[in-house]
């Protein structure tokens, strides 16, 4: 059987990418954007200055091709399945007995399962390599006072350059030490290694390198400073621990297996590790948050067609709804198509900002699109600062745009320098250095020339309205600044009078702006609510040249509602008909 678990291990890697493609591509797009990636010996310095350094920097240098498709499945397939191979082997030179080399997945499963959390930094995977290769090399070295020497010297490197793995290399070190055929002394002097690994937690802690104790011995280290971990980020070490103390037992009681039971139990074994791969991807996948990593690709990309088709049915999450209203805004049909979708409030709009970093990225989205500059740059540095990586690659992008419009050369020209030192942006950003210094260029650019157009002029910036607090404001102010060419921004605040069913702001609205050109003809969405809105009044219909058509359905859905008045199942008969419409809307949403 010790032939049969280096290509089984190989075949379990190649369905592992396949499943991650299939599953996870959205993912691996989605936390690349979190950790820009600098090409620079200052940021290699800055990082190896740091615990764990060297893997975090090498993790990062990987996780930058996720932006290209099948990187992210690959990366991480191969080192869940390296993880697995070393363990494998480890647990086999210990045990000397070959079945147990199949047992080195279940490290590996639980380091899978905890990986595709975005809260936990890749990083944790490659320390965890860093640690089993150690513990190879450690294991092959005969004689017990050189092993014992190179295994101090290797806990600082491994503090080093992996993190806390130096307490988990320590334990290992010691569970073999303890399985090993010597003297008691011996024994006991392998425990210096815990009194090594105990200094550098000490020194950890009272040097501010590390926040908390827990963090400075345990694998939280590799999880988001603000959140508190789960408990599955420990299995991945409980069970390494585990295994190669009873890799240890196995070879100190010397049952060996052979045979049909050694291939029995080859297979039994062979059979839990898939049923906990498949298992555990199952409990513990948020399908929820995959769901919006990938409408926030869309987003990111401008598939908007895309957003749509993904939000066709029942949407029971504001954020998927932001998402969604923002790709029919900026396909100009916000107001006209809104109500073809599951839209349950005004919250769909905007959801209120929480200084996390996926709701500031949302917001600058949104305010990007409706033209407030000021709040779009200021909730990119919000999304920039609150990344889990150096930066957010998205928003110092942001950062370049709204300071070109907002003629802040020289900041601008900051931000296209530190994209310049990622191999992955640089392409993106130096073409945006012709538009440096040149006013001329970013009024004629189709993108920085619009969005330019619709700012205060210099005597009005006090006016501008950057808290981000209030989403009318906000919206409003390209209205105010440019009202000729702020047609998106009237679709919002439209859309949040109509969603809020707040008539008499909504007429108002309409009264100010029915001469602008956005507004001829006037869209069919604003014609529903104008008829809703004068409902009693209906000789103010001839103020605003409505369409014969919507007049009449709106009459047959009011002779279907008073008909119906009574039918418990009247939502489900009009829906049908004018489940499109802002009257289904007003009456049952």
């Amino acid at each position: 059987m010790k032939n049969l678990f280096y290509p089984f291990s190989m075949l379990i890697g190649i369905l592992l990418v396949v499943f991650l493609q299939y599953s996870f591509q959205f993912y691996f797009f989605y936390i690349e954007q979190s950790q820009l990636f600098l090409w620079d010996s200052a940021y290699l310095l800055e990082s190896l200055a740091l615990p764990g350094g060297l893997s975090r920097w090498l993790s990062e240098s990987v996780i930058q091709f996720y932006a290209y498709p099948y990187i992210g499945a690959l990366s991480t397939g191969l080192w869940v399945t390296a993880v697995a191979l070393l363990t494998g082997n480890l647990l086999e030179k210990i045990s000397r007995a070959s079945w147990m080399a199949m047992l080195g997945w279940f490290p590996a499963i639980s380091l899978l399962l905890i990986s595709v959390d975005f809260n936990y930094y890749q990083s944790g995977i490659v320390a965890f390599l860093l640690s089993l290769l150690a513990a190879s090399l450690y294991v092959r070295i005969p004689v017990f006072l050189i092993r014992l020497s190179v295994g101090i010297v290797m806990l600082p490197l491994l503090a080093w350059w992996g993190g806390t793995v130096y307490m988990l290399f320590a334990v290992m070190s010691l569970l073999y030490e303890l399985s090993c055929q010597q003297s008691m002394k011996q024994k006991a002097a392998s425990a210096g290694m815990l009194v090594v690994a105990a200094i550098i937690a000490i020194y950890f802690y009272h040097s501010c390198l590390v926040d908390t104790w827990a963090k400075t011995i345990s694998p939280s280290f590799y999880f988001v400073s603000k959140l508190k971990p789960g408990k599955m980020i420990y299995v991945s070490w409980g069970s390494l621990l585990f295994l190669v103390g009873l890799a240890g037992l196995i070879n100190q009681k010397k049952h060996a297996i052979t045979g049909k039971k050694q291939t029995m139990t080859w297979f039994v074994v062979s059979f839990f590790v898939l049923m906990a791969i498949y298992m555990g991807l199952m409990k513990f996948v948020d399908k929820k948050s995959l769901r919006f990593m990938e409408l926030d690709y869309y987003s990111r990309t401008g598939q908007w067609n895309s957003i749509e088709q993904a939000c066709q049915g029942k949407l029971t999450n504001f954020l998927y709804m932001s998402i969604l209203c923002r790709a029919l805004a900026e396909e100009g049909k916000l107001i006209d198509e809104l109500f073809r979708y599951d839209i349950r409030s005004e919250r769909a709009l905007a959801i209120s900002w929480n200084s996390t970093e996926n709701v500031s990225v949302l917001l600058s989205d949104l305010y990007f699109t409706c033209g407030n500059m000021a709040l779009a740059q200021r909730m990119a540095f919000e999304g920039d600062v609150s990344a889990h990586g150096a930066h957010n690659v998205r928003m110092i992008q942001r950062l370049v745009q709204t300071n070109l419009i907002f003629g802040a050369y020289p900041v601008a020209e900051k931000y296209i320098s530190l994209l310049e030192k990622s191999p992955v942006y640089k392409n993106w950003a130096t073409p945006y250095r012709r538009f440096l210094n040149n006013d001329k260029l970013v009024d004629e650019d189709p993108l920085l020339g619009q969005k330019r157009a619709l700012l205060f002029t210099p005597g009005e910036t006090n006016e501008v309205f950057i808290s981000g607090g209030d989403f009318l404001q906000a919206v409003a102010e390209p209205l105010l600044a440019n009202p000729d060419k702020a047609r998106t921004a009237f679709e919002y605040l439209a859309s949040f009078y109509l969603l809020s069913k707040d008539m008499p702001n909504f007429i108002s609205l309409v009264n100010q702006f029915k001469d602008k050109p956005f507004l001829s003809p006037l869209p069919h969405t604003i014609q529903e609510g104008i008829l809703v809105a004068y409902e009693r009044d209906p000789e103010k219909w001839e103020e605003y040249s409505l369409d014969k058509n919507i007049k009449s359905r709106f009459a047959a859905f009011r002779k279907q509602v008073l008909a119906n008045r009574n039918n418990q199942g009247l939502p489900g008969l009009l829906h049908r008909s004018f489940g499109n419409t802002y009257w289904y809307y007003l009456m049952f949403k």
